[in-house]
């Protein structure tokens, strides 16, 4: 069932773009999201540590950090934490080549990754920032 989500998701983002603005949450009710509290202060901790580069595979947590991270940004309205962001989903560019062995790849942790990245992109309006890294991140 994720899969045809996934293939659903992947495909109305490449072909309409502009119909999935706020494809996981509106910016306003990012806007209305607390700013306190334990779960809060964990994913803002998350946010603004350093916690690598993506390595791709069903290990790595980089995408849900990376989606925790641009909620931080676009909650807290934090520019320099945006563009850790994009740093970040640029990152994640071919690291599914890491979980192919000869003409075997794990699609299972592809699909399982990159829909967080799809969300972190849609979250801070990755398009509309920086139209030029947004279209190598699509590609």
């Amino acid at each position: 069932m994720l899969h045809y989500r996934f293939a659903a998701v992947l495909a109305l983002m490449l072909l309409a773009p502009s119909a999935l603005a706020g494809i996981w949450l509106k910016r306003d009710e990012l806007l209305r999201l607390p700013t306190e509290g334990p779960a809060w202060e964990r994913v803002r901790t998350m946010a603004y540590s350093d916690f690598g580069r993506a390595i791709g595979g069903h290990n790595d947590n980089h995408d849900g950090n990376t989606l925790g991270q641009a909620l931080v940004a676009e909650r807290l309205e934090d520019a320099q934490l945006r563009e850790r962001v994009i740093v970040n989903l640029m990152s994640a560019i071919d690291t599914d080549e890491s979980n192919c062995s000869g003409d075997f790849c794990d699609s299972l942790s592809i699909s399982r990754n990159l829909v967080a990245y799809v969300l972190a992109a849609d979250t801070i309006d990755f398009k509309r920032i920086d139209p030029s890294r947004e279209s190598r991140f699509r590609a």
